[in-house]
């Protein structure tokens, strides 16, 4: 089975290039090695391709790019990993040739996320999360709410700054032992996304470097859900 990540070229946050963005430079190399593995095999590769959908940017080249990859793998699933209990918010379209779309759609219709999951059960020692400041609202999974304890966490981003990890943005978190408030750590990052904490952790890397990681990682349990939907 084949499992990958489309890179960023599509995000809000970047040039708005689409396919032409350096970072989605790989595309085309993938999409000829999936032919390839499809002409050369006796069993036809099954695949799993991740993107992050444009939610309402109207750049002419990321809707062009965006009606292109749809063209050549089919309607995506759109998926918010915070639906299936993520910590985090992780909107994406996902391509398979292992359901049909509308089928996997139908079942994610069908889902109803674990109750009482709350962000300060994942984060470190001595820190909690924001006050929800306004609820969520469609297409993102409708987590969080007014009056209640924050549910899920805004998408993690690669690179610090984003408007939500910066001054009190809503995905920063309050630290009392510093008395300041920060950016989720990459533990933290860790167990909102489903993975065990330090599972990006080595002895030659940053923080930084392993935020970097896990933003380019696909979210363990919209995985897990995708594969798991694709079985049954």
């Amino acid at each position: 089975m084949l499992i990958y990540l489309l890179p960023g070229g599509h995000s809000r946050a970047g040039s708005g290039q689409g396919l032409d963005d350096p970072r989605s430079s790989l595309f085309v190399d993938l999409m000829r090695l999936t032919q390839w593995w499809f002409t050369h095999q006796s069993t036809p590769p099954g695949y799993i391709f991740e993107n992050v959908p444009p939610l309402g940017d109207t750049r002419a080249k990321v809707v062009e790019d965006g009606h292109y990859i749809s063209q050549l793998l089919g309607p995506p699933t759109f998926v918010d990993a915070a639906a299936l209990g993520s910590y985090a918010h992780r909107p994406r379209w996902f391509w398979t040739n292992l359901a049909p779309s509308h089928v996997l759609t139908a079942a994610l219709s069908q889902v109803l996320r674990p109750k009482g999951r709350k962000v300060d059960d994942i984060l470190d020692d001595d820190r909690v999360s924001l006050a929800v400041s306004k609820d969520d609202a469609s297409p993102f999974a409708l987590v969080n709410k007014v009056g209640a304890p924050c549910g899920a966490l805004p998408t993690f981003v690669t690179y610090p700054g984003s408007f939500a990890f910066r001054g009190r943005g809503p995905g920063m978190v309050w630290d009392s032992h510093s008395q300041t408030h920060q950016e989720p750590t990459a533990n933290e990052r860790e167990r909102a996304m489903g993975f065990l904490t330090g599972t990006t952790a080595a002895h030659d890397l940053t923080e930084g470097q392993r935020h970097f990681l896990l933003d380019q990682a696909m979210d363990l349990n919209s995985l897990v859900w995708v594969i798991g939907m694709c079985l049954a």
